[in-house]
């Protein structure tokens, strides 16, 4: 099939499309065609909808600048780290939030555009999983954790509520991914990262990871925690969006 991915003043000319195309006897062509159409996206506090034949617009790089500002001034500006990984940390922040808040909200939604709401840290935003991301990262690479080695010890281990939340919401994934492609809707799996990134957050604030009560137990959360890492990690990528190690 082919998507032409067009805005929804122009679905009537994507019909007018479609019906040339039977007429001139290639229903053939025209059954593989899908209109993918969407609403559009306006700048909060902008005072008019932009318009290219107007000139009334914003280009992704400005949009891109704001969003990067944004973070180094409300996200990063306290962090000690080096300036030059404050600018790469931001720029894959932004990058990730630009994304994420578009197809988040699905195509026939009306999206206003906030630099400062998409990189929240309490919404359901792409900083929101990445930080959640990073955060099971943090945990890790204070440890020799090994997938392999957790694998032979009894991950029986897990009993408590909120490591069984999180279990059963990693074994969603796979039908997620299939369903939104099916679907044709990716939002689906913006949805369920940013569900399953609250599980773990809950859980972690719950529960002791690298001090856990016994070595057995402390086996079996890391091993959650790097399950866990791994699907927020491939379902981001899976949407074009980077996950940074360190925030």
């Amino acid at each position: 099939r082919v998507f032409n991915v067009i805005g929804k003043p122009q679905e009537l000319t994507q019909k007018h499309l479609n019906l040339a195309l039977r007429a001139l006897g290639r229903s053939d062509i025209a059954n593989k065609i899908v209109h993918l159409n969407y609403e559009y996206m306006e700048l909060k506090g902008a005072l008019t909808r932009m318009s290219a034949r107007r000139l009334q617009y914003i280009t992704p790089l400005e949009l891109f600048l704001k969003t990067k500002k944004a973070v180094l001034e409300t996200f990063l500006e306290e962090r000690d780290y080096p300036e030059e990984e404050k600018e790469e940390i931001a720029t894959t922040i932004a990058i990730g939030a630009i994304k994420y808040s578009i197809i988040a909200i699905g195509l026939m939604k009306k999206m206003i555009f906030n630099p400062e709401e998409v990189i929240s840290l309490n919404a359901n935003t792409s900083t929101f999983i990445q930080y959640a991301y990073a955060r099971t990262q943090n945990i890790l690479i204070k440890t020799d954790f090994s997938w392999k080695a957790s694998l032979a010890r009894n991950l029986a281990e897990l009993q408590e509520d909120e490591e069984w939340a999180v279990i059963m919401a990693l074994a969603k994934f796979p039908k997620i991914i299939q369903t939104a492609a099916k679907q044709i809707k990716p939002e689906l799996v913006c949805s369920y990262l940013y569900d399953l990134a609250n599980l773990y957050n809950k859980f972690y604030d719950s529960h002791r990871v690298l001090d856990a009560p016994t070595k057995a137990l402390q086996i079996a959360r890391l091993a959650l925690t790097f399950a866990t890492g791994v699907v927020l990690s491939q379902g981001l990528a899976l949407l074009g969006i980077p996950s940074p190690k360190r925030m």
